[in-house]
């Protein structure tokens, strides 16, 4: 076309293309598929040059694509003329603005998401250049921020538009026009003002404006594409928005931080502070995805700084990140030279390291979150694996300095606390603490040793006589290690799952008793082909043996006193070190055959395990299982016996997946020849074929797969055939247990699956598909629905929808949708609701393979998100036919009886079986051209239907469709109550007052409505009538204590969504008090203290969610305008109670309320730093970022409050916050009696608030305490203070004088824990105190008692984290 001779022609054809692929993209045209190669034919012709962005802009902006250009040939188009000339800037920009939004749409689709991307910075680039011939600013639109490049509006819509896309923005779209438009970056960054960025205002700037400047100040430093802007004031920059609510923004200022062209470069003094304060903050992340996006960025923050050290221990110095701001700060001359500047700055990155290093201690302690276990393990285990030092010393000299001291009590610290973790309820947590104590070198575990602990040995040796675990526990596994730490660990972990049986700590011994088997002193661990480890299993088999026989003879004195899991798991996890190590080249053959015949004896005891439960875990419905000579008696509930039985075969049938994978490795393949493969396949068959436990049968269908598959893998010819021969029999199954429709056909489609996998492809691939298809297209006989009837269809449908939802059979599959498709329809239509619902669930399987897997159930519209090339009409030809055969299909409904309320259940569910498939298809991949008019007028139908359901299914699918902008979902009437009408305000406040009183006393919804009508009027009558002279006082019982009475008690009311709305408008309302004349100001501060107290109520624990919200929300309104921190007492007392509970909606369990909560406190904040013209950062701020700056303005402004330290003291001892009730300090000791105890149900009841760490709190607290001016200490309460806090440690120094701590002791458990913690923090704070005479704290004695328990602890091996904790408090 560049070579064409006659410019008119190539003019025509430009538009012929440019109309053409713009009808496609804008969906006029030719439907979604052909969206991608227009994308890609308009990024070639503007690459080539060939196509400007004015012509596209011109073409597309003047209805030439609505006229329709489709047909017109080249020759044609000689008669359609190119437009010339524009009609201005302003129309051109608009134009422009438009493309591109149009354009980023189909960002959402995975396959077009990159050649979109590219289109747009090719497209930027071609704008660029013609913006220069514009009057206006080059390349620039006029916005509230000054001038920005044309692309940032539209990109800043479309973020706005789609802000779940952002991770594809940032991924096609940035980097694309950072690449392409360097000019414009250039502009971006004048116009950018970083200014108001680096001084930490950020009220200018939107959600979206930040998300724009981050990615692209990203992009800018990755490339370093811009001179404009120094790598410093990029990072200053992001270090201000690190704490920001926006997880996408932080992760991007983290990104930003992390992110440098050389490791070596070194972080300022800054953004190491910044750091100090995120890090916490993100290791608490509840968010999955965000979490696992800060995690990726922690390692790469540790590699970095790892980097940093070692070159700065050289001396060496990168000063691009150091030369910006000396050169800001003087003349070059005045740089310190670069080994002074080197250590200045070694020093600095050092300090942050040990700082990093003991706060994952911290993380790790027993109180914490989820989160932070498993984020701080997860880092633990890169610094060790990855980046090769923690306990490695001759690579920690560069980190260390020298200081050893530290490094030795974290070594200690680490090691105790991960083999408390391998007991953790959660699996990952222990896996992970297996897998760091596993590859910790025996140099380091030499610090844990304990033989100056006579105590522990003697401990031991009374454990070892214990009669349950004598025979297969004793002292010859362990000593071997010479390291008691570990035996005790073990030890514990052992007396725990016996005492318990729950799966955490069966597998916790588990983990620890194979580690304890394999430690060697060296600094490798053994190989377990020696004779000890043999013995060690064989030690477990004879205890299982004995244990497996007292469960065959009397399960309830095996459920009660012999569980098996816990040994199972032990066994299990030896067997997986045999899989890891060959052999060693001198074994003898004695050993070889001392795990032959081991292995035989597993096999025989995974058997004998079956032979024991399977009785119970066999019958129809095993969670009612109760055997006849336990009716009556109730010695143990149902769930006990039912967790006992499942719980062995589970562990049975994994032990046996364990051996099975150790198939391939020699010798343990030798012993397996094909008798072995055999008997374990049998045994799994077996097991699924009469198993009815779904929870059971899941492992041993995992078991079987992979048994079927070593047995594909065989030499042998005769091995190689079993899975046919089991293939024969599970069709004899499917028609034996024709009649047995429970479970959803039970293990069967398990068995199916399980044989196919060892021939994924392939004739008996194609052959098992068509027998399921024979079997499930048979025709159900004739009857009612209550006959029984042998329904092998049942069997095989499920078993078909099992092979389509298996993704190891994505590709064999392909060629069978199409008549799998046909059946699921043919079942759709059968007069057996069993059939149909299995035809429905295979039609769901056979929906998501048609849409690569995509879960069609998933809350976002699937059609944001599939592949718009994937062509399923095309592919699937009669997937047309049988929507119509769906959309058609007629059942006869008796309306009359539907409208009068008469149930017509059959027929309603009939009917929404056939349309929801069909809907979901046309939901996913739009209608087809094949009978597209019927298919669309038969979607449109259902519109009308009288099923809910089915109008709210078709509406939401044609909404998804190319012209259906007037589609809206089908009007439903809902009801809601009518708004109350308000009396004028020409009202007397006498009948005002009397119309709310008789509206309360009518019905608790009048009163909400009652009080939303106060606020909405400012109603100061309502609290007392007084003129703006005169002062007066209330007169009698008022409206406003009586609902503030009922919202406290509503909690557990009948009208739990009423007490909502009132808790709702009540913050509204006494904000309108706030705002009056100061006349009542006792009054003003005596409501906010009780609202405060109802307020805490609707907050507790166990309260709703929608209760707890609705408190948050009523602080929200009340914040938002109230005037509470003025010069009044009363009301600046009042504030800090509402101040108080606001706090502590930061610490609920549930995020929607925490967000709630950090937002208020966010815009109050801000609204404060505005009012006093303070230099704080106003950001909307994450939840641990929001409760730490509340309690810096609380303990600023409330420094000498006398009633704010009676209630932080009350914090720190535990006591929950009760608005002006009278301090109360509960006996320490007694506490510690209750709580010490270990529970030993087998079912636990989760703590209500899984998301507060009370440990952590009272830290907290005491921060706050030690900033509180002595002149606010209440001298009544400091003696009670200080008797509690001697009582307490007097109670630890008893209990620690006589029992041993260490590993899994009795200060690991929470509860005592947090305890401890807050006896030794009172212990810190009084310490202060003793310092003033005048408080009369006697500082002699108590110290007198923090050196004795001590000494106490040092002795029994006292948790680590209490005697720093002492140790500080002493210094």
């Amino acid at each position: 076309m560049l070579k064409n001779p006659s410019q008119s022609v190539k003019d025509h054809l430009i538009a012929h293309i440019i109309s053409k692929t713009w009808r496609v993209i804008s969906l006029k045209d030719d439907g979604d598929s052909a969206v991608k190669p227009s994308l890609q034919a308009l990024r070639h012709f503007l690459c080539k040059n060939v196509i400007r962005a004015q012509d596209i802009v011109l073409i597309t902006s003047q209805g030439r694509c609505a006229k329709g250009a489709e047909g017109i040939s080249p020759l044609e188009a000689q008669n359609v003329p190119l437009p010339q000339g524009s009609p201005g800037p302003s129309k051109d920009i608009e134009d422009s603005h438009r493309f591109l939004c149009k354009t980023l749409s189909w960002l959402r689709h995975p396959d077009v998401a990159p050649i979109t991307g590219r289109l747009i910075g090719v497209f930027c680039s071609s704008l660029r250049a013609w913006s220069l011939s514009w009057e206006a600013p080059a390349g620039r639109a006029t916005s509230s921020h000054g001038n920005q490049p044309i692309w940032f509006s539209a990109l800043k819509s479309s973020i706005q538009a789609q802000p779940e896309l952002l991770d594809l923005f940032a991924i096609h779209v940035f980097p694309e026009i950072v690449r392409q438009d360097r000019d414009g970056i250039a502009d971006f960054a004048e116009v950018l003002s970083l200014k108001h960025l680096e001084s930490g205002n950020y009220i200018a700037y939107g959600s979206a404006d930040l998300h724009i400047s981050l990615l692209l100040l990203r992009a800018i430093k990755a490339k370093s594409s811009s001179e404009t802007i120094d790598n410093e004031t990029i990072e200053v920059t992001a270090g201000g928005l690190l704490c920001h609510a926006d997880p996408q923004i932080r992760v991007l200022a983290f990104s930003i931080i992390v992110q440098s062209s050389s490791l070596k470069v070194p972080f300022a003094s800054t953004i190491l502070s910044s750091l100090r304060l995120a890090l916490p903050n993100y290791h608490a992340e509840v968010d999955t995805k965000t979490r696992q996006d800060n995690l990726a960025l922690i390692k790469r923050l540790c590699l970095r700084l790892k980097a940093v050290l070692i070159s700065l221990s050289k001396g060496e110095l990168d000063l691009r990140s150091t030369k910006p701001t000396l050169e800001r700060n003087g003349n070059s001359s005045d740089f310190p030279a670069a080994s002074e500047l080197a250590e200045a700055s070694h020093e600095q990155h050092l300090a942050f390291f040990e700082w990093y290093r003991e706060f994952l201690l911290q993380e790790l302690s027993p109180t914490a979150s989820y989160q932070r276990h498993i984020v701080a393990m997860k880092v633990i285990d890169f610094l060790m694996s990855d980046l090769g030092f923690l306990f490695h010393e001759g690579s920690n000299n560069a980190f260390e300095g020298g200081r050893q001291d530290g490094y030795h009590s974290f070594c200690c610290g680490l090691l105790t606390t991960l083999l408390a973790l391998a007991v953790d309820p959660f699996d990952d947590i222990r896996e992970l603490a297996a897998c760091i104590l596993q590859s910790i070198p025996g140099a380091a575990w030499a610090r844990l040793r304990l033989e100056g602990a006579p105590e522990v040995r003697s401990m031991l040796s009374s454990y070892a006589t214990d009669s349950v675990m004598r025979d297969d526990m004793s002292l010859s596994a362990y000593n071997t290690a010479g390291n008691l730490g570990l035996t005790l660990a073990c030890r514990r972990a052992a007396m725990r799952a016996q005492s318990t049986a729950r799966a955490d700590h069966a597998d916790g011994f588990g983990r620890l008793y194979a580690l304890a088997v394999g430690f060697d002193t060296g600094s490798e661990h053994k190989n377990p082909w020696s004779d000890s480890d043999q013995l060690a299993l064989g030690r477990l088999m004879a205890e299982l043996d004995n244990r497996i026989s007292t469960a065959r003879t009397d399960i309830h004195t095996a459920v009660k006193t012999a569980s098996l899991h816990g040994l199972l798991i032990a066994s299990r996890y030896l067997v997986i070190r045999y899989n890891r190590h060959t052999p060693p080249c001198d074994a003898e053959p004695t050993q070889c055959r001392t795990w032959q015949e081991n292995s035989r004896q597993l096999l025989r005891i995974a058997s004998d395990v079956w032979l024991a439960v399977k009785h119970i875990l066999c019958a129809d419905a095993p969670e009612g299982y109760t055997p006849d000579f336990l009716d009556g008696q109730n010695p143990l509930g149902t769930k006990d016996m039912l967790s006992f039985c499942w719980r062995a075969l589970k562990e049975s049938s994994t032990l046996m997946h364990s051996m099975i994978v150790g198939f391939k490795n020699p010798p343990i393949g030798q012993v397996f020849q094909h008798d072995h493969h055999r008997i374990f396949g049998e045994l799994a068959f077996t097991e699924l074929a009469e198993l009815r436990h779904r929870g059971a049968f899941s492992t041993v269908s995992q078991t079987f797969a992979d048994c079927c598959v070593r047995c594909m893998e065989s030499e042998d010819l005769e091995t190689q055939s079993l899975p046919k021969e089991w293939y024969r029999k599970t069709l004899l199954c499917i028609q034996q247990r024709a009649s047995a429709l429970t479970r959803r056909s039970a293990g069967l489609p398990a068995m199916i699956t399980g044989i196919l996998s060892a021939t994924p492809k392939g004739a008996f691939f194609d052959t098992v598909i068509q027998d399921l298809q024979a079997i499930a297209h048979v025709n159900t006989d004739k009857g009612s629905e209550d006959e029984q009837l042998d329904l092998p269809q049942v069997h095989a449908f499920n078993c078909l929808k099992d092979i389509f939802t298996d993704a190891r059979f994505n590709n064999s599959v392909e060629q069978h949708m199409s008549a799998s498709l046909e059946l699921g329809v043919h079942a759709l239509e059968s007069d057996r609701w069993a059939v149909r619902n299995c035809g429905l669930m295979l039609m769901k399987a056979l929906i998501t393979r048609m849409n690569d897997g995509t879960n069609t159930l998933s809350s976002k519209a699937p059609s944001s998100h599939r592949h718009v090339s994937s062509l399923v009409y095309d592919k699937y030809p009669n997937v047309p036919d049988l929507l119509l055969r769906l959309l058609t299909h007629k059942d006869v409904i008796d309306s009359e009886r539907l409208h009068k309320g008469v149930a017509v259940p059959d027929t309603l569910i009939s009917q929404a079986q056939h349309v929801f498939p069909a809907l979901e298809i046309i939901e996913q991949s739009g209608i087809p051209r094949k009978f597209g008019i019927e298919i669309r007028q038969a979607s449109w139908n259902h519109l009308e239907g009288p099923v809910w359901a089915i109008r709210d299914k078709a509406a939401k699918a044609l909404s998804y469709l190319p012209h259906s902008n007037a589609i809206e979902n089908d009007k439903h009437e809902w009801r809601s109550l009518t708004p109350l009408k308000i009396p004028s305000s020409k009202v007397s406040s006498d009948d005002w007052r009397s119309f709310t009183r008789y509206l309360y006393r009518d019905c608790p919804t009048n009163s909400a409505f009652a009080l939303e009508a106060a606020a909405k009027r400012r109603c100061r009558p309502l609290v007392g009538r007084f003129d703006g002279s005169t002062e007066s006082s209330f007169q009698g019982p008022d409206i406003s204590e009586t609902i503030f009475a009922d919202t406290g008690a509503h909690g557990g009311s009948s009208h739990p969504e009423h007490a909502d709305r009132m808790l709702r408008m009540t913050g509204k309302f006494l904000s309108s008090l706030t705002r009056e004349s100061p006349s009542l100001p006792v009054a003003v501060g005596e409501m906010m203290v009780s609202w405060a107290r109802a307020l805490q109520l609707a907050l507790d624990d166990h309260a709703e969610v929608s209760m707890r919200q609705a408190a948050v929300d009523s602080l929200a309104g009340f914040f938002d305008t109230a005037q509470c921190f003025g010069h009044d007492t009363n009301k600046a007392m009042g504030g800090f109670h509402l101040l108080l509970v606001l706090y502590y909606s930061l610490l609920d369990d549930d995020e929607d309320v925490r967000n709630s909560g950090a937002s208020t406190v966010s815009k109050l904040l801000a609204s404060i730093a505005v009012r006093d013209d303070s230099k704080a950062v106003r950001i909307p701020l994450m939840v641990p970022a929001a409760s730490h700056q509340l309690l810096s303005f609380l303990k600023n402004y409330y420094h000498n409050s006398s009633a704010f330290w009676t209630e932080i003291v009350q914090r720190i001892i535990g006591n929950q916050y009760r608005p002006h009730q009278p301090p109360h300090f509960p006996s320490p000791r007694a506490l510690l009696e209750r709580l010490k105890p270990e529970d030993t149900a087998l079912f636990v009841e989760e703590k209500q608030n899984l998301y507060i760490d009370e440990a952590k709190e009272a830290g907290v607290w005491l921060e706050v305490l030690l900033t509180m001016d002595q002149t606010a200490v209440d001298i009544e309460s400091l003696g009670k203070f200080e008797d509690w806090t001697i009582e307490g440690i007097d109670a630890l120094t008893e209990v620690a004088s006589t029992e041993v701590d260490g590993p899994l002791g009795w200060t690991w458990k929470p509860e005592v824990y947090t305890l401890g913690v807050r006896i030794i923090h009172a212990a810190q704070a009084l310490m202060q105190y003793s310092s003033n005479e005048s408080l009369g704290v006697n500082g002699k004695a108590l110290r007198a008692r923090l050196e004795k328990l001590l000494v106490v602890g040092e002795q029994s091996i006292l948790n680590g984290t209490w005697m720093r904790m002492i140790s500080k408090s002493l210094e």
